[in-house]
């Protein structure tokens, strides 16, 4: 899901924040940009949207399938002099079809967007570094097909045509 969020952030960032200054949480070993506009991003819990496990056969290929959708949370930290006009920006793509089009191709998709927070602390490094962040929540389904041999005829070897009356 990190790629999906990255691709949507380098979607509409207009090159204010490249790919460089974009970065996951609790990725220590980067250092962060001298000029203090970089992006980090947050994953939270994820929760069963869902009421229960589905289940599904397919009759035609012999084939299990269960599924569930689950909601991840997020939340992407703006920071710099741009920070809260993009944190505004990234909000509302979220919410737009163009949005929901790039997240889709990663088979993830917006379930909720909370409003954007402005998270400036005279204690930061910098004194005063603008810091903006948006929560949201990402919805996938999870499939599991687990692997079961059904019928395999060339595994008998001996098979007869036996006439059954009753």
């Amino acid at each position: 899901m990190y790629g999906a969020i990255k691709a949507l952030l380098l979607a509409i960032g207009s090159g204010i924040y490249p790919a460089n200054v974009i970065f996951q949480a609790y990725q220590n070993n980067y250092p962060l940009p001298q000029n203090s506009q970089y992006i980090i991003m947050t994953q939270g819990d994820t929760k069963s949207i869902s009421l229960m496990p589905g289940y599904l056969y397919d009759a035609t290929n012999e084939i299990d399938n269960f599924f569930n959708i689950d909601a991840t949370d997020f939340q992407v930290d703006f920071y710099g002099n741009p920070a809260s006009a993009q944190a505004n920006l990234f909000r509302l793509i979220l919410q737009t079809s163009y949005g929901t089009e790039i997240l889709s191709t990663y088979g993830v998709y917006v379930y909720e967007v909370k409003k954007q927070r402005n998270l400036t602390s005279n204690f930061d490094r910098d004194m005063y570094l603008q810091r903006f962040n948006v929560k949201f929540s990402l919805f996938n389904d999870n499939t599991f097909t687990p692997s079961s041999l059904g019928f395999i005829p060339s595994a008998i070897d001996n098979l007869y045509l036996v006439e059954v009356q009753i």
